[in-house]
Protein backbone atom coordinates (compact mmCIF):
# COMPACT_ATOMS: atom_id res chain seq x y z
CA UNK A 1 0.00 0.00 0.00
CA UNK A 2 1.17 3.42 -0.95
CA UNK A 3 0.24 6.05 1.60
CA UNK A 4 1.08 9.69 0.24
CA UNK A 5 0.16 12.87 2.91
CA UNK A 6 -1.05 16.12 1.17
CA UNK A 7 -4.58 18.40 2.17
CA UNK A 8 -5.78 14.62 2.09
CA UNK A 9 -4.66 11.14 2.36
CA UNK A 10 -4.85 8.83 -0.61
CA UNK A 11 -4.39 5.14 -0.03
CA UNK A 12 -3.68 3.14 -3.53
CA UNK A 13 -2.47 -0.40 -4.07
CA UNK A 14 1.20 -0.63 -4.45
CA UNK A 15 4.03 -2.67 -3.49
CA UNK A 16 5.15 -0.56 -0.67
CA UNK A 17 4.59 1.49 2.61
CA UNK A 18 5.25 4.98 2.18
CA UNK A 19 5.83 7.19 5.73
CA UNK A 20 5.38 7.87 8.11
CA UNK A 21 2.76 10.64 7.40
CA UNK A 22 3.14 13.92 8.38
CA UNK A 23 6.07 14.54 6.08
CA UNK A 24 4.15 17.43 3.72
CA UNK A 25 5.94 19.70 1.22
CA UNK A 26 8.71 17.56 1.29
CA UNK A 27 10.20 16.74 -2.27
CA UNK A 28 8.91 13.27 -1.73
CA UNK A 29 5.62 13.32 -1.13
CA UNK A 30 5.28 16.61 -3.67
CA UNK A 31 6.04 13.61 -6.51
CA UNK A 32 3.90 11.56 -4.92
CA UNK A 33 1.15 14.10 -5.15
CA UNK A 34 1.47 14.77 -8.67
CA UNK A 35 1.24 11.47 -9.37
CA UNK A 36 -2.17 11.17 -6.70
CA UNK A 37 -3.68 13.61 -8.92
CA UNK A 38 -3.34 12.16 -11.90
CA UNK A 39 -5.39 9.37 -10.66
CA UNK A 40 -8.60 10.76 -10.08
CA UNK A 41 -10.90 7.40 -9.06
CA UNK A 42 -9.60 7.15 -5.40
CA UNK A 43 -11.23 7.32 -2.04
CA UNK A 44 -9.64 10.64 -0.22
CA UNK A 45 -10.16 10.43 3.33
CA UNK A 46 -9.09 13.82 5.44
CA UNK A 47 -7.39 14.03 9.08
CA UNK A 48 -10.61 13.30 10.88
CA UNK A 49 -11.28 10.76 9.15
CA UNK A 50 -8.04 8.72 9.25
CA UNK A 51 -7.73 9.17 13.10
CA UNK A 52 -11.09 8.23 13.60
CA UNK A 53 -10.29 5.06 11.52
CA UNK A 54 -6.68 4.66 13.53
CA UNK A 55 -8.71 4.69 17.02
CA UNK A 56 -11.49 2.06 15.98
CA UNK A 57 -9.27 -0.32 13.96
CA UNK A 58 -11.22 -0.46 10.98
CA UNK A 59 -10.40 -1.04 7.75
CA UNK A 60 -10.39 1.90 5.22
CA UNK A 61 -12.34 1.13 1.75
CA UNK A 62 -11.74 2.65 -1.01
CA UNK A 63 -14.07 3.28 -3.98
CA UNK A 64 -11.65 0.28 -5.97
CA UNK A 65 -13.15 -1.40 -3.56
CA UNK A 66 -9.84 -2.34 -1.83
CA UNK A 67 -8.60 -2.10 2.08
CA UNK A 68 -5.67 -0.90 3.85
CA UNK A 69 -5.65 -1.77 7.63
CA UNK A 70 -3.95 0.45 10.94
CA UNK A 71 -0.52 -1.03 11.47
CA UNK A 72 1.42 -0.21 14.92
CA UNK A 73 4.40 -2.00 13.04
CA UNK A 74 4.76 1.05 10.88
CA UNK A 75 2.84 3.43 13.00
CA UNK A 76 0.15 3.61 11.16
CA UNK A 77 -0.63 1.51 7.94
CA UNK A 78 0.50 -1.75 6.40
CA UNK A 79 -1.08 -4.14 3.56
CA UNK A 80 -2.22 -6.46 6.44
CA UNK A 81 -1.09 -6.83 9.71
CA UNK A 82 -4.71 -8.37 11.12
CA UNK A 83 -3.86 -11.20 9.31
CA UNK A 84 -7.27 -12.27 11.23
CA UNK A 85 -9.22 -9.90 9.70
CA UNK A 86 -7.92 -10.19 6.29
CA UNK A 87 -8.46 -14.24 6.26
CA UNK A 88 -11.89 -13.95 7.01
CA UNK A 89 -12.57 -11.48 4.87
CA UNK A 90 -11.21 -13.64 2.46
CA UNK A 91 -13.24 -16.37 3.47
CA UNK A 92 -15.94 -14.19 2.91
CA UNK A 93 -15.03 -13.70 -0.64
CA UNK A 94 -14.33 -10.00 0.52
CA UNK A 95 -17.06 -8.75 2.82
CA UNK A 96 -16.61 -7.11 5.82
CA UNK A 97 -19.44 -6.86 8.35
CA UNK A 98 -21.88 -8.12 5.43
CA UNK A 99 -20.20 -5.05 2.90
CA UNK A 100 -18.17 -5.94 -0.01
CA UNK A 101 -14.51 -4.37 1.42
CA UNK A 102 -12.33 -6.45 -1.49
CA UNK A 103 -13.74 -7.05 -5.23
CA UNK A 104 -13.57 -10.64 -6.36
CA UNK A 105 -10.59 -9.77 -8.13
CA UNK A 106 -8.41 -8.46 -5.53
CA UNK A 107 -9.25 -11.67 -3.27
CA UNK A 108 -7.99 -13.37 -6.33
CA UNK A 109 -4.72 -11.28 -6.19
CA UNK A 110 -4.49 -11.94 -2.22
CA UNK A 111 -4.71 -15.84 -2.72
CA UNK A 112 -2.33 -16.70 -5.91
CA UNK A 113 0.46 -17.14 -3.23
CA UNK A 114 -1.20 -19.55 -0.80
CA UNK A 115 -2.90 -21.53 -4.64
CA UNK A 116 0.40 -21.72 -5.74
CA UNK A 117 2.09 -22.72 -2.38
CA UNK A 118 -0.12 -24.87 -1.73
CA UNK A 119 0.13 -27.18 -5.21
CA UNK A 120 3.98 -27.01 -4.20
CA UNK A 121 2.99 -28.39 -1.23
CA UNK A 122 1.03 -31.12 -3.14
CA UNK A 123 3.01 -31.81 -5.83
CA UNK A 124 5.56 -32.28 -3.24
CA UNK A 125 3.59 -34.42 -0.40
CA UNK A 126 2.51 -36.66 -3.54
CA UNK A 127 6.08 -37.57 -4.86
CA UNK A 128 7.63 -37.94 -1.90
CA UNK A 129 4.65 -40.96 -0.92
CA UNK A 130 5.32 -42.35 -4.34
CA UNK A 131 9.18 -42.47 -4.32
CA UNK A 132 8.83 -44.63 -0.92
CA UNK A 133 6.46 -46.96 -2.97
CA UNK A 134 7.75 -46.95 -6.10
CA UNK A 135 11.16 -45.88 -6.18
CA UNK A 136 13.46 -45.81 -9.50
CA UNK A 137 16.98 -45.98 -8.05
CA UNK A 138 18.90 -46.71 -5.44
CA UNK A 139 19.90 -44.02 -3.01
CA UNK A 140 23.60 -43.32 -1.99
CA UNK A 141 23.22 -40.44 0.48
CA UNK A 142 21.37 -39.71 3.38
CA UNK A 143 18.08 -38.47 2.33
CA UNK A 144 17.10 -36.26 5.45
CA UNK A 145 20.36 -34.89 5.04
CA UNK A 146 19.69 -33.89 1.48
CA UNK A 147 16.29 -32.69 2.02
CA UNK A 148 17.37 -30.19 4.70
CA UNK A 149 20.20 -28.84 2.39
CA UNK A 150 17.94 -28.67 -0.24
CA UNK A 151 15.09 -27.15 1.39
CA UNK A 152 17.44 -24.87 3.12
CA UNK A 153 18.31 -23.30 -0.41
CA UNK A 154 15.02 -23.16 -1.51
CA UNK A 155 13.81 -21.19 1.90
CA UNK A 156 17.13 -18.82 0.85
CA UNK A 157 15.92 -18.13 -2.43
CA UNK A 158 12.36 -17.31 -1.73
CA UNK A 159 13.58 -14.85 0.59
CA UNK A 160 16.31 -13.21 -1.54
CA UNK A 161 13.54 -13.24 -4.72
CA UNK A 162 10.93 -11.63 -2.14
CA UNK A 163 12.91 -9.31 -1.01
CA UNK A 164 15.03 -8.25 -4.39
CA UNK A 165 12.65 -8.73 -6.63
CA UNK A 166 9.09 -8.44 -4.79
CA UNK A 167 5.85 -9.56 -6.75
CA UNK A 168 9.13 -10.95 -9.49
CA UNK A 169 6.66 -12.47 -12.45
CA UNK A 170 3.39 -12.04 -11.55
CA UNK A 171 3.90 -8.18 -10.16
CA UNK A 172 6.14 -8.04 -13.89
CA UNK A 173 3.04 -9.81 -15.54
CA UNK A 174 0.25 -6.85 -13.88
CA UNK A 175 2.44 -4.35 -14.34
CA UNK A 176 2.87 -5.31 -17.96
CA UNK A 177 -0.93 -5.17 -18.52
CA UNK A 178 -1.64 -1.51 -17.20
CA UNK A 179 1.02 -0.05 -19.49
CA UNK A 180 0.27 -1.81 -22.22
CA UNK A 181 3.38 -3.34 -22.87
CA UNK A 182 4.56 -6.86 -24.62
CA UNK A 183 3.46 -8.24 -28.06
CA UNK A 184 0.11 -10.10 -26.40
CA UNK A 185 -1.18 -6.88 -25.41
CA UNK A 186 -1.08 -5.81 -29.18
CA UNK A 187 -2.48 -8.96 -30.74
CA UNK A 188 -5.62 -9.11 -28.58
CA UNK A 189 -6.15 -12.35 -28.87
CA UNK A 190 -8.62 -14.66 -27.28
CA UNK A 191 -7.78 -15.34 -23.63
CA UNK A 192 -7.07 -19.05 -24.81
CA UNK A 193 -5.15 -18.76 -27.14
CA UNK A 194 -3.05 -16.46 -25.64
CA UNK A 195 -2.43 -18.21 -22.51
CA UNK A 196 -1.28 -20.88 -24.41
CA UNK A 197 0.50 -19.13 -26.88
CA UNK A 198 2.20 -17.31 -23.49
CA UNK A 199 3.35 -20.72 -21.92
CA UNK A 200 4.48 -22.61 -24.70
CA UNK A 201 7.13 -19.44 -25.62
CA UNK A 202 8.05 -19.02 -22.02
CA UNK A 203 8.37 -23.34 -21.90
CA UNK A 204 10.49 -23.12 -24.88
CA UNK A 205 12.66 -19.61 -23.15
CA UNK A 206 13.13 -21.61 -20.42
CA UNK A 207 14.68 -24.75 -22.29
CA UNK A 208 16.83 -22.31 -24.21
CA UNK A 209 17.98 -21.06 -20.60
CA UNK A 210 18.90 -24.34 -19.40
CA UNK A 211 21.09 -24.91 -22.67
CA UNK A 212 22.58 -21.99 -22.11
CA UNK A 213 23.82 -22.56 -18.35
CA UNK A 214 24.94 -25.65 -19.56
CA UNK A 215 26.97 -23.77 -22.69
CA UNK A 216 28.88 -21.04 -20.85
CA UNK A 217 31.47 -22.04 -18.10
CA UNK A 218 30.56 -18.75 -15.90
CA UNK A 219 27.01 -19.55 -15.37
CA UNK A 220 27.71 -23.27 -15.40
CA UNK A 221 29.86 -22.30 -12.19
CA UNK A 222 26.14 -21.76 -10.78
CA UNK A 223 24.02 -24.68 -12.48
CA UNK A 224 26.68 -27.07 -11.26
CA UNK A 225 25.08 -26.66 -7.93
CA UNK A 226 21.96 -28.64 -9.32
CA UNK A 227 23.45 -31.15 -10.64
CA UNK A 228 25.74 -32.19 -7.75
CA UNK A 229 23.28 -33.58 -5.70
CA UNK A 230 24.19 -37.40 -5.06
CA UNK A 231 21.13 -38.94 -5.77
CA UNK A 232 17.79 -37.46 -7.83
CA UNK A 233 14.62 -36.86 -6.10
CA UNK A 234 11.73 -34.30 -5.61
CA UNK A 235 13.96 -31.85 -3.68
CA UNK A 236 16.20 -31.79 -6.15
CA UNK A 237 13.55 -29.69 -8.58
CA UNK A 238 14.46 -26.92 -6.67
CA UNK A 239 18.67 -27.12 -5.43
CA UNK A 240 19.75 -24.22 -7.14
CA UNK A 241 22.19 -21.66 -6.63
CA UNK A 242 20.46 -18.30 -5.09
CA UNK A 243 22.66 -16.40 -7.69
CA UNK A 244 21.12 -18.49 -10.32
CA UNK A 245 17.79 -18.06 -9.03
CA UNK A 246 17.59 -14.17 -9.20
CA UNK A 247 19.40 -14.33 -12.62
CA UNK A 248 16.65 -17.24 -13.87
CA UNK A 249 13.91 -14.70 -12.30
CA UNK A 250 15.09 -11.55 -13.52
CA UNK A 251 15.39 -13.42 -17.16
CA UNK A 252 11.72 -14.73 -16.94
CA UNK A 253 10.88 -10.74 -15.79
CA UNK A 254 12.30 -9.81 -19.32
CA UNK A 255 10.31 -12.13 -21.01
CA UNK A 256 7.36 -11.28 -19.38
CA UNK A 257 7.82 -7.71 -20.11
CA UNK A 258 8.42 -8.30 -23.62
CA UNK A 259 5.38 -10.56 -24.87
CA UNK A 260 2.53 -9.48 -22.13
CA UNK A 261 1.24 -12.58 -20.99
CA UNK A 262 -1.78 -11.88 -18.34
CA UNK A 263 -1.34 -12.26 -15.11
CA UNK A 264 -3.41 -15.71 -14.71
CA UNK A 265 -1.08 -16.94 -17.88
CA UNK A 266 1.94 -16.46 -15.76
CA UNK A 267 0.16 -17.77 -12.68
CA UNK A 268 -0.72 -21.01 -14.50
CA UNK A 269 3.04 -21.30 -16.12
CA UNK A 270 4.52 -20.82 -12.44
CA UNK A 271 2.15 -23.91 -10.94
CA UNK A 272 3.49 -25.83 -14.50
CA UNK A 273 7.14 -25.17 -13.48
CA UNK A 274 7.04 -25.44 -10.02
CA UNK A 275 4.70 -28.92 -10.33
CA UNK A 276 7.17 -30.18 -13.85
CA UNK A 277 10.03 -29.61 -11.52
CA UNK A 278 9.49 -31.67 -8.87
CA UNK A 279 7.58 -34.53 -10.97
CA UNK A 280 10.61 -34.45 -13.64
CA UNK A 281 13.36 -35.02 -10.62
CA UNK A 282 11.16 -37.35 -8.45
CA UNK A 283 12.76 -40.37 -8.17
CA UNK A 284 9.81 -42.76 -9.09
CA UNK A 285 8.86 -45.86 -11.93
CA UNK A 286 6.46 -45.42 -14.04
CA UNK A 287 5.54 -48.14 -16.54
CA UNK A 288 7.11 -48.39 -19.29
CA UNK A 289 4.46 -47.79 -21.41
CA UNK A 290 3.23 -45.20 -19.88
CA UNK A 291 6.71 -43.21 -19.90
CA UNK A 292 7.11 -44.12 -23.60
CA UNK A 293 3.53 -42.91 -24.59
CA UNK A 294 4.07 -39.64 -21.84
CA UNK A 295 7.57 -38.82 -23.78
CA UNK A 296 5.82 -37.83 -26.64
CA UNK A 297 4.94 -34.60 -25.59
CA UNK A 298 5.79 -34.37 -21.76
CA UNK A 299 9.64 -34.58 -20.14
CA UNK A 300 9.33 -37.52 -17.36
CA UNK A 301 11.39 -38.80 -14.51
CA UNK A 302 13.12 -41.06 -16.50
CA UNK A 303 13.81 -39.30 -19.30
CA UNK A 304 15.50 -36.40 -17.25
CA UNK A 305 17.36 -38.64 -14.89
CA UNK A 306 19.34 -38.98 -18.23
CA UNK A 307 20.47 -35.49 -18.06
CA UNK A 308 21.69 -35.82 -14.74
CA UNK A 309 24.15 -38.26 -15.51
CA UNK A 310 27.94 -38.18 -14.34
CA UNK A 311 28.07 -39.00 -18.74
CA UNK A 312 29.30 -35.88 -19.94
CA UNK A 313 26.78 -36.86 -23.32
CA UNK A 314 24.19 -37.59 -21.13
CA UNK A 315 24.52 -34.23 -19.08
CA UNK A 316 24.40 -32.15 -22.19
CA UNK A 317 20.78 -33.70 -23.35
CA UNK A 318 17.16 -33.51 -22.02
CA UNK A 319 17.26 -30.28 -21.08
CA UNK A 320 13.17 -29.57 -21.09
CA UNK A 321 11.67 -29.02 -17.99
CA UNK A 322 7.71 -29.56 -19.27
CA UNK A 323 7.70 -30.04 -23.02
CA UNK A 324 9.97 -32.64 -24.75
CA UNK A 325 9.31 -31.57 -28.13
CA UNK A 326 11.74 -28.89 -27.81
CA UNK A 327 14.66 -31.18 -26.99
CA UNK A 328 13.71 -33.95 -29.88
CA UNK A 329 13.17 -30.91 -32.68
CA UNK A 330 16.33 -29.20 -32.06
CA UNK A 331 18.51 -32.72 -31.59
CA UNK A 332 19.11 -32.72 -27.86
CA UNK A 333 16.32 -36.04 -27.15
CA UNK A 334 18.63 -38.93 -25.75
CA UNK A 335 16.45 -41.31 -25.23
CA UNK A 336 18.25 -43.87 -22.99
CA UNK A 337 21.37 -44.03 -21.06
CA UNK A 338 24.17 -46.17 -21.02
CA UNK A 339 23.63 -48.03 -17.89
CA UNK A 340 19.98 -49.19 -17.15
CA UNK A 341 17.90 -46.30 -15.13
CA UNK A 342 18.40 -48.18 -11.49
CA UNK A 343 21.97 -48.09 -12.50
CA UNK A 344 22.66 -44.51 -14.03
CA UNK A 345 25.53 -42.72 -11.33
CA UNK A 346 24.17 -39.19 -10.87
CA UNK A 347 25.50 -36.27 -10.06
CA UNK A 348 29.20 -35.11 -11.25
CA UNK A 349 32.69 -36.25 -11.54
CA UNK A 350 34.33 -33.73 -9.23
CA UNK A 351 31.83 -33.93 -6.28
CA UNK A 352 31.00 -37.53 -5.10
CA UNK A 353 31.39 -37.34 -1.13
CA UNK A 354 28.48 -36.25 0.72
CA UNK A 355 31.12 -33.97 2.57
CA UNK A 356 31.89 -32.19 -0.75
CA UNK A 357 28.17 -30.75 -0.82
CA UNK A 358 27.71 -29.46 2.17
CA UNK A 359 25.03 -26.45 2.29
CA UNK A 360 27.97 -24.17 2.85
CA UNK A 361 29.96 -25.69 0.24
CA UNK A 362 26.68 -25.28 -2.30
CA UNK A 363 26.58 -21.59 -1.18
CA UNK A 364 31.13 -21.64 -2.31
CA UNK A 365 30.77 -23.55 -4.89
CA UNK A 366 30.51 -21.17 -7.73
CA UNK A 367 34.13 -19.76 -6.11
CA UNK A 368 35.63 -22.92 -6.82
CA UNK A 369 37.16 -23.59 -10.74
CA UNK A 370 36.68 -27.37 -9.77
CA UNK A 371 33.94 -28.80 -12.57
CA UNK A 372 34.24 -27.19 -15.07
CA UNK A 373 31.45 -26.95 -17.49
CA UNK A 374 30.37 -29.54 -19.55
CA UNK A 375 31.26 -29.00 -23.83
CA UNK A 376 28.50 -27.42 -25.50
CA UNK A 377 25.77 -29.86 -27.40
Amino acid sequence: IEVVSGTSYEAFIGDRVFGPLGMKDSGFFSAMRERRDRIASFYRINDNQLQQFTRRGSPVPTTRAEVIFPSPAFGLFSTAPDLGALLQMMLDGGTYNGRRILSRASVTAMTVDQIRLSIFLGVLGAMLVLESLIPRHATVDSKPRRLAINFSLTGINVLLVRGLLGGAAVGTAHFAGQHGWGLLNYLQWPAAVEMAAGIIFLDLMIYLQHVVVHMIPFFWRFHRVHHSDLDLDVSSGFRFHPVEILGSMIYKMGLIAAIGPSVLTVVVFEAILSSMAQFTHSNIKLPLGLDSTLRWLFVTPDMHRIHHSVEVDETNSNYGFNLSLWDRFLGTYNADARKPQPEIVIGIPQYRAPEQVSLLKLVMMPLHRTGQAPPAP
